[in-house]
């Protein structure tokens, strides 16, 4: 029984520091994060960042609550981004066309 505990220990620390270790130091602007910063967030994947460049390529993000917007995105994900994530808002006049 104690070796089960063990084990499991290990694998928790693992696991917890592969998925932690991945995440960004400091939120990622939505209007502004590349492909690559946007993959850093947890349960993004390259379509998924790919979606939300499409997304405010249309229409820049106003809150980061328009990410359950994106096909993919539901609110168990969108609970797991949020403290990684905010929404700096354009500068009038300088959208893009």
């Amino acid at each position: 029984m104690r070796r089960f505990g063990v084990v499991f220990l290990i694998l928790f620390l693992g696991f917890s520091s592969t998925v932690l270790g991945n995440a960004p130091k400091r939120p990622i602007d939505l209007n502004s994060a590349s492909v690559r910063q946007l993959m850093v967030l947890p349960g993004i994947g390259r379509h998924r960042a790919r979606r939300i460049i499409l997304m405010r390529e249309r229409k820049p993000f106003r809150r980061s609550s328009e990410l359950l917007k994106i096909r993919g995105i539901g609110r168990k994900l969108y609970h797991r981004l949020r403290p990684f994530v905010h929404v700096v808002p354009p500068k009038a006049g300088l959208t893009k066309r």
